[in-house]
């Protein structure tokens, strides 16, 4: 098993949340359909997770750097509150490894259970 770490940056108690996530894939389709839900739902950056399952946008292992930032690849989640239920939207850059597929969605469940989520 290799490094896995779910970052909790504010303490939520989402609404019916539902849990939606959207990577990098053929068209970026659902890249570009979670960035439009986390920017037109104001939706705020709830939890990161850090891996190195998670590659670099080129498939090779690193970190960004941007100016002075050092910035590993990330899955990050944000809510966006609606009236009758609330959305955990998942997104990244890149998608994990072959290897860590299981082990980053088995986190990703259990923090979705946590905050109480039973629709994926």
């Amino acid at each position: 098993m290799g490094y896995m770490e779910l970052i909790k940056l504010k303490d939520v108690r989402p609404k019916n949340p539902v849990l939606v996530q959207g990577v990098p894939g053929l068209g970026l389709v659902g890249k570009i359909a979670a960035n439009y839900l986390i920017e037109s739902l104001e939706s705020e950056k709830i939890a990161v997770i850090y891996s190195d399952y998670l590659p670099l946008p080129d498939g090779s292992s690193g970190v960004r750097i941007e100016e002075e930032d050092i910035i590993p690849p990330s899955y990050d989640l944000y809510l966006a509150k609606g009236d009758n239920l609330d959305l955990i939207i998942l997104t990244s850059e890149v998608q994990p490894t072959i290897f860590g597929q299981y082990e980053i969605g088995e986190l990703v469940l259990d923090y979705a259970i946590q905050l109480g989520v039973k629709i994926v």
